[in-house]
């Protein structure tokens, strides 16, 4: 369950946005479960090598792209507008690999 009335209320606004299907609320809501918090993060200063890549994958991607980095570990997530995009990117990576 999600722990907080902002989580919820994160996650209630996304299903109206995106017209979220009940398993991807589902795995929406796991995925918020699943992510440390940010007390849990102890974030690193960002640098200018972090700022350059993320604004390189931003204008590769064309997408939204948030890096965080912490405890030595390091996190991206895009978000893209559509699914269809989604779909197009991963084919062109598994293609380039």
């Amino acid at each position: 369950a999600l722990e907080t009335e902002q989580e919820q209320r994160r996650l209630f606004e996304e299903i109206v946005k995106r017209g979220l299907t009940v398993r991807d609320t589902e795995t929406r809501a796991q995925d918020i479960i699943a992510a440390p918090s940010a007390k849990a993060l102890k974030r690193v200063e960002r640098d200018g090598e972090l700022d350059a890549l993320e604004k390189k994958l931003k204008t590769m991607l064309a997408a939204r792209v948030m890096m965080r980095s912490y405890d030595n570990k390091a996190r991206i997530a895009v978000e893209f507008s559509s699914r269809k995009d989604l779909v197009a990117w991963v084919k062109r990576l598994v293609k380039e690999a």
